[in-house]
């Protein structure tokens, strides 16, 4: 069984088909949901003078910093490395005794 479905969204005055997984479809329209409350906001804070394109532009920009910021904070790396250098320390500390 394909678990795959065809969904139909409105983001920006714009209505587009969209296929996503059974189990994605709530995520999926909360997510375009949110991009289309995001332009509006956008649209009347500067009202109707930001074109659609720069409105849209600026959504996108934002949802893509928030995802880089999103991705940094589980950067899990410098954790890593300490529980390493704890590691070898606990190792000498029982080599030791």
């Amino acid at each position: 069984m394909d678990d795959k479905i065809k969904i139909n969204l409105k983001i920006a005055g714009n209505s587009f088909a969209a296929t996503t997984e059974r189990k994605r479809e709530e995520m999926a329209r909360k997510a375009a949901k949110e991009v289309d409350v995001q332009f509006n906001e956008l649209m009347n804070k500067y009202d109707g003078k930001l074109s659609k394109e720069r409105a849209i532009a600026i959504v996108a920009y934002n949802y893509a910093l928030e995802s880089l910021l999103l991705r940094e904070g589980n950067d899990t790396e410098p954790y890593d490395q300490k529980v390493m250098e704890l590691t070898k320390v606990l190792e000498n500390c029982i080599k030791g005794e």
